[in-house]
């Protein structure tokens, strides 16, 4: 019997017919990934430095031998970026990740740093986004960060009423002076943006670390088709926190997105210890850092390099719209079906009483009236 079933692989491949992190976004605009790979290929790689083994590769732990050989590696490389900004004609967007009154006080110095990043950005009309971390602890959406975090330090020592509470995962709207200022996940000028460029609005609430990953109540994504329309290739990071929200994003933007991340090194921070170690491994894997002096001068001396976004840079207005069409069309589809709905009961029901009719008349016929109704015989044949 088994002899007769076909005989399926058990494997499963990953494939790129419909993967946005394997579409070189470049290849339309000047020279994708393939020709350089043709014409680079057999050079040495510009973007390794190679150095003495000292133990920062490790081949032996607790007397076990983690390589064939046991035999260190005699150099150990760092990888940092190979891509520079000139070489492509690049359309950017600045993503602001939660540049809030929560953190105030691990990122007072760097705010001059994204501010003047933020101007360039304006200043040469490329998008910007913005994104508030908006967790509360009784807002029912769990999931493994919230474990990882824990259930504990939900509330300020002694009560739940006023002050800060010492658990980060979650924000502290309710209680005191130290409530968020939430500004959503908004692109910049539309009718969702941060209370900096446009007084009094409000935006999305993210909720994942990675700011790619939310979506909306229908289950859309939300940023990443505001990158589709503009045009985006490259994303810039500015904002907190560096092991949590901009690791996130740097990891999913450039490896399910298929985006150029630079992470603005002096316009990034975190409340945590481990900064630099998380900045060193984006920079050893997905990102290429760059002081926000040198992405400021960049953008005054190369112009000509800034692609223009395709759609409105306040597309959120975009979406609103969109949002409305779609609820019109659903309506009007509903108020179409509604119609279909009476067209039909109303043909129903004269077919009906036209059956009923005939009916009564074939009754009438073959039974007079002097027998009562209901124990008369109706004749359906």
């Amino acid at each position: 019997m088994l002899a007769l079933l076909p005989a399926y692989s058990a494997q499963i491949f990953a494939s790129a017919a419909n993967d946005p992190g394997l579409k070189d976004v470049f290849a339309s605009k000047g020279e994708g990934f393939g020709p350089k790979r043709l014409r680079l290929g057999n050079t040495s790689m510009k973007n390794a430095k190679y150095k003495k083994n000292e133990g920062e590769v490790p081949t032996w732990i607790d007397g076990v031998p983690l390589s064939r050989t046991a035999a260190p590696p005699h150099q150990g490389s760092d990888i940092s970026a190979d891509w520079a900004l000139a070489d492509q004609t690049r359309t950017f967007c600045l993503l602001v990740l939660d540049m809030e009154n929560d953190y105030l006080p691990y990122m007072t110095f760097m705010m001059p740093n994204a501010e003047a990043v933020l101007a360039a950005f304006r200043k040469a009309q490329q998008p910007v986004v913005w994104t508030n971390w908006y967790r509360q602890e009784d807002d029912g959406a769990y999931g493994a960060i919230d474990r990882f975090w824990g259930p504990r330090g939900l509330y300020p020592p002694g009560g739940t009423v006023k002050g800060h509470a010492e658990n980060p995962m979650w924000i502290d709207t309710r209680y005191g002076k130290n409530a968020t200022d939430t500004a959503g996940c908004a692109a910049e000028g539309g009718p969702y943006t941060h209370k900096s460029s446009a007084a009094g609005a409000e935006g999305w609430r993210v909720r994942h670390l990675s700011k790619m990953a939310d979506k909306d109540e229908h289950g859309d994504d939300i940023l990443y088709p505001m990158l589709q329309a503009w045009g985006v290739d490259t994303i810039v990071i500015v904002g907190a926190w560096t092991e949590d929200c901009v690791i996130a994003t740097c990891y999913e933007a450039a490896d399910r997105y298929g985006l150029d991340v630079v992470l603005v090194t002096d316009a990034i921070a975190t409340g945590s210890p481990v900064h630099q170690k998380a900045m060193d491994t984006m920079q050893a894997a997905c990102g290429k850092t760059l002081m926000a002096e040198e992405l400021v001068q960049y953008f005054a001396s190369h112009r000509h390099k800034l692609g223009p976004a395709q759609a409105e840079l306040n597309y959120g207005a975009v979406q609103l719209r969109r949002r409305a069409a779609l609820l019109s069309a659903a309506q009007a589809e509903a108020r179409g079906r509604e119609g279909i709905s009476v067209a039909v009961a109303a043909v129903i029901a004269l077919m009906a009483a036209a059956v009923g009719a005939a009916i009564a008349v074939r009754v009438f016929v073959r039974h007079p009236l002097s027998h009562s109704y209901e124990k008369s015989p109706v004749p359906f044949t």
